[in-house]
């Protein structure tokens, strides 16, 4: 991560403008857009922390990166 915006980041902004084209009623502020690639290792670290099995840390990996996607935005918002 060099603070470069990626080809996916690039697609991201291109459906986010498909979408406020379609439905004026949304504006660009309402759009909120969180840099997520960084949650998954977070998230595998945390489960090792808690010495969780490797399948146990499977299982749960996904769901705790969401957890952590979900408050980096309520942060956002608290802004």
């Amino acid at each position: 991560m060099n603070n470069t915006i990626g080809e996916r980041a690039e697609m991201v902004d291109y459906v986010i403008e498909m979408f406020l084209d379609m439905y004026s009623s949304f504006n660009k502020d309402q759009i909120i857009r969180i840099d997520e690639r960084r949650t998954t290792k977070i998230a595998r670290n945390i489960l090792i922390q808690a010495n969780l099995t490797r399948e146990k840390q499977k299982k749960y990996k996904d769901s705790l990166a969401a957890q952590l996607i979900l408050e980096l935005y309520l942060e956002s918002r608290k802004l």
